[in-house]
């Protein structure tokens, strides 16, 4: 049997490795969503229990009606408006809610204290991380966050295949792959579902732009 000489002896075994893991996010993906429709299910009536009122009836408040312009029980009176307003005084501008982030990192580039310094910035909430790709798809499909920050290498997982999972497990959130290749990368990341790539020597700044950027397309919440 002739051997190529572009092959090597650990090629099968990174293909079985793939293989493993592919199967393995797969196995997770479906037993995610036998615990999720698990939990939408109605709950059976416990017999002896009254029934659940109905949400959308109006509740019927057992007390007596209150006299007319007297002030009602544990009603606690607040000030009225101010008479005039001082001249030249700006309408309050809304402050746009942080960007709700989960981070699924690897070990290459800059990890450490990573989410916090995303947090330190204002525009953040970190509402997890994870190191472990399987683990992370688990988890980010349950906290439902606007963005998922996906590293292109994680152990023997490839970021693009935990992209496609994330992409369908958690359809609201934006995914942005951190890669070495950011511009290489563009085309494969689009296809597993991610909305943009950015360098693993990205500073603190330009990642946040990037999440940001991610964040706020339409039909993601910003």
């Amino acid at each position: 049997m002739t051997t190529s000489p572009f092959s090597s002896p650990a090629e099968p075994a990174r293909a079985r490795r793939r293989a493993l893991i592919t199967a393995v996010l797969t196995r997770r993906h479906e037993q995610g969503l036998a615990r999720r429709a698990a939990a939408a299910a109605p709950a059976a009536p416990v017999p002896g229990l009254p029934a659940a009122r109905d949400a959308d009836a109006p509740a019927v408040d057992p007390s007596p009606a209150p006299t007319v312009g007297a002030p009602a029980v544990g009603a606690t009176t607040l000030p009225g408006p101010p008479a005039s307003t001082p001249s030249g005084s700006a309408a309050a501008t809304p402050i746009a809610a942080p960007v709700r982030v989960f981070l699924v990192l690897g070990s290459l580039g800059p990890t450490a204290g990573l989410g916090a310094a995303l947090a330190a910035t204002g525009r953040f909430v970190v509402v997890g991380a994870s190191s472990d790709p399987v683990l992370g798809v688990d988890l980010a499909a349950e906290a439902q966050p606007d963005v998922v920050l996906v590293d292109r290498f994680l152990g023997l997982a490839d970021g693009l295949a935990v992209a496609r999972h994330l992409h369908r497990d958690a359809p609201r959130a934006a995914i942005v792959l951190r890669t070495p290749w950011p511009e290489p990368d563009r085309h494969d990341a689009a296809r597993a579902g991610a909305a943009t790539t950015v360098d693993v020597a990205a500073g603190t700044d330009e990642l946040a732009a990037a999440l940001l950027a991610a964040g706020a397309r339409p039909g993601v919440a910003a």
